[in-house]
């Protein structure tokens, strides 16, 4: 059984290979596919592109489907490999491993929501690697298309994800200093929280995301989030506090164009 299984798989490989074929949009920027340069060389962020030709076939338990195939890229990732789902991720992601067909190692990538691959679009974040790509970060968005086979039937159906977005051999998270919160009552239950903080990539020239996060208990409290270049960040919300008898807890997300984030989280108690 897992022999013929094994042949199986080994044949769907060979048949997503086989249809791998640059769609007109990309040819550009895939004319120059080649052996990709050393992590040294690497300016920073660059415009990257990937197409997978997938197919499913059951593996990952209860009911679930593995995606596999083959796919093409741009530099600095290797011409050709292959790639296979690993996990899911709770509750619409997947987890795909991508192995250079050239022995210089392999790329994963969190990739949200599945079901787009059939057609829709979602996004696509590279979380490390392998060999090569150990360094090797990034994040964009993605396009699915179906391309064959039954839509009421998954282990039919072949599919084409193209992937755009931004990568680099960067890994370095950006830093978040100086923080400092302040709460005022309003007007009870009602508080001010005022939040600032600096925030910098490693990279300076490099904007960076940032998410202010709120909460009372288990409630999501207004939040705050934007794109700073300056560090300095400040902002003021009205909350209501639903649980008066716990503090607000404040997370800070700050993440780089390449989807690398530092989290910071402070406890505040409430003024009585």
């Amino acid at each position: 059984m897992q022999g013929s299984r094994a042949r199986r798989r080994a044949a769907r490989r060979r048949t997503a290979r086989a249809l791998v074929v640059v769609p007109a949009g990309l040819l550009a920027s895939l004319i120059c596919l080649g052996a990709p340069t050393s992590a040294a060389t690497e300016p920073g962020p660059r415009p990257f592109a990937l197409v997978f030709d997938g197919v499913s076939e059951p593996s990952l338990g209860q009911g679930n489907l593995r995606r596999s195939g083959a796919f093409s890229a741009t530099s600095p990732v290797c011409s050709f490999g292959v790639a296979d789902d690993r996990r899911y991720v709770y509750p619409f992601g997947v987890l795909r491993e991508h192995t250079c067909d050239d022995g210089s190692g392999s790329f994963t990538a969190l990739l949200d929501p599945l079901v787009a691959e059939h057609g829709g679009v979602g996004r696509w974040k590279i979380l490390g690697g392998t060999g090569r790509y150990a360094g090797l970060r990034g994040r964009g968005s993605f396009a699915g298309e179906f391309v064959s086979g039954s839509p009421s039937e998954e282990e039919t159906i072949g599919f084409r994800t193209t992937w755009r977005g931004l990568v680099a051999f960067d890994a370095a998270k950006p830093v978040i200093t100086d923080l400092r919160i302040a709460v005022r009552v309003l007007r009870h239950p009602t508080y001010r929280l005022h939040v600032s903080f600096r925030t910098r990539d490693d990279d300076a020239g490099n904007p960076v995301e940032y998410r202010v996060l709120p909460t009372s208990g288990s409630y999501a409290l207004p939040f705050a989030e934007g794109t700073t270049r300056t560090q300095r960040v400040s902002t003021t919300l009205a909350i209501e506090a639903r649980r008066p008898d716990l503090p607000i807890v404040v997370e800070i997300r700050a993440s780089d164009p390449l989807g690398n984030e530092r989290r910071l989280v402070r406890a505040v108690p409430l003024p009585r």
